[in-house]
């Protein structure tokens, strides 16, 4: 996988988190208005606490794979930050093996009732009576392309491990440095400016 693979891999997976932060947004609104109309009116907007379940579990499905493309998983740095290059990626390759095993017991766990949903054609426990099919597939599509990424960066990183490359490893494992995320900042400001101004000046 190419650095151009790697690019239009990031993209999709960040239009994905967008669509999801307006959801999660749009539920936010609707259920200010639920508590509204409840509190004056005396009327409950049917479903929210159902879908607002599914909206969340999808969503953060979605989001597992922006935290491993943008290396914001929670790490202890504690022991690892006072060892060489080596022993660094050495730690990273572990940490990736570990989450990529815990991923993969997920998807399967998390197929199975999805199978178990399409068998018996199950419905929501709600007067909605919604199928349970969708927003489970969704929630195991994300899963799963969680885990795919997740298998995808084990491979690439235990071959850059096989050949030395300690930089390719940090570079895709390890957390961001204060210096990487202090540069990452300040190019995304600049970016906003210049674009800012050519917009003004449009």
């Amino acid at each position: 996988m190419n650095n151009n693979l790697d690019t239009i891999i990031a993209r999709f997976i960040r239009i994905l988190c967008l669509i999801g932060g307006w959801l999660l947004l749009g539920l936010s609104v609707v259920t200010v208005g639920s508590a509204l109309t409840r509190k004056y009116f005396n009327i409950s907007v049917q479903g929210i606490d159902e879908y607002g379940g599914y909206i969340l579990a999808i969503v953060m499905a979605i989001g597992f794979s922006f935290a491993l493309i943008e290396r914001a998983h929670i790490r202890i740095e504690i022991l690892r930050e006072p060892l060489g290059p080596a022993a660094q990626a050495f730690f990273d390759m572990v940490a990736m093996l570990a989450l990529s095993i815990a991923t993969l017991l997920l998807v399967w766990v998390s197929s199975k009732v999805l199978i178990e949903t399409i068998s018996y054609q199950a419905l929501s426990n709600t007067p909605l009576r919604t199928p349970l099919i969708v927003p489970q597939a969704l929630w195991v599509g994300g899963l799963a392309m969680f885990a795919m990424l997740c298998l995808i960066l084990t491979i690439r990183c235990a071959l850059a491990l096989l050949r030395g490359d300690w930089d390719f490893v940090r570079n895709r494992l390890g957390n961001e440095s204060v210096e990487e995320e202090t540069l990452r900042e300040v190019s995304s400001f600049q970016q906003r400016n210049y674009k800012n101004n050519k917009d003004s000046f449009l």
